[in-house]
């Protein structure tokens, strides 16, 4: 996933990467790891899980947790070295 924002200029980040790993890890990995995204993923629930649909639940499911000041620009959900969705929004 991409971010985007202003640079803070204590950190010279526009987020933690740590804190950015914290929040996909507790709102889409702990939910899809070793799971059926057919029958153990709510969020997922009721769209054939393709990549295409996958990546835009995972924007949907991170687009508004991120801390003020950042924002989401980009989700990319790589299959394979050759075949991956990129989202970025409306």
């Amino acid at each position: 996933m991409t971010v985007a924002g202003a640079v803070d200029t204590e950190t010279g980040f526009v987020m933690d990467l740590k804190a950015l790993g914290g929040l996909v890890r507790q709102h889409v990995v702990n939910d899809v790891d070793h799971c059926n995204l057919n029958l153990n993923v709510p969020w997922v629930e009721g769209m054939p899980p393709l990549t295409e649909n996958v990546v835009f639940a995972v924007w949907n499911r991170l687009v508004d947790v991120l801390p003020a000041g950042a924002r989401l620009e980009r989700v990319l959900l790589q299959e394979t070295p050759s075949n991956f969705v990129e989202y970025t929004g409306d």
